[in-house]
């Protein structure tokens, strides 16, 4: 049998490859990469600029499939403040709308994460380049 450090290993390298199937319709699909995932992405920002594939739309409330997904392949749960930082370089072809609802998801999730002060820093060394 398998012990738990086999097991783990054995999930790495399964990540190493396109193994999470999308069905795109009742005929075609594709297989993706776990770090091209969410099992959700509530504001539906990320999915939309970036291009992650949101699980939950093709399998709904599956616990089953979010578990699986989430606990074994090790698709985050959500975008987090981290994701939605990085993006920020490539707002400036977005609509007002879209940077506004950017600006509130990232000052909500830095409350709910503890990282005012992170946020601020990024700001603070954006206004010193210019």
């Amino acid at each position: 049998m398998y012990s738990s450090n086999d097991t783990r290993t054995l999930i790495r390298r399964f990540r190493l490859w396109p193994i999470i199937f999308v069905p795109r319709t009742n005929d075609l699909g594709e297989f993706v990469y776990a770090h091209e995932t969410f099992w959700q992405d509530n504001e539906s920002l990320i999915t939309n600029i970036n291009g992650y594939i949101v699980l939950q739309a093709y399998y709904k409330n599956d616990n089953f499939a979010k578990q699986f997904f989430t606990l074994l392949l090790q698709v985050r749960v959500e975008p987090t403040l981290d994701d939605y930082l990085l993006l920020l370089s490539t707002l400036e072809n977005q609509t007002i709308e879209c940077i506004w609802k950017f600006i509130k998801v990232i000052t909500k999730l830095a409350f709910v994460q503890n990282k005012q002060s992170f946020v601020k820093g990024i700001y603070d060394k954006k206004l010193t380049k210019t």
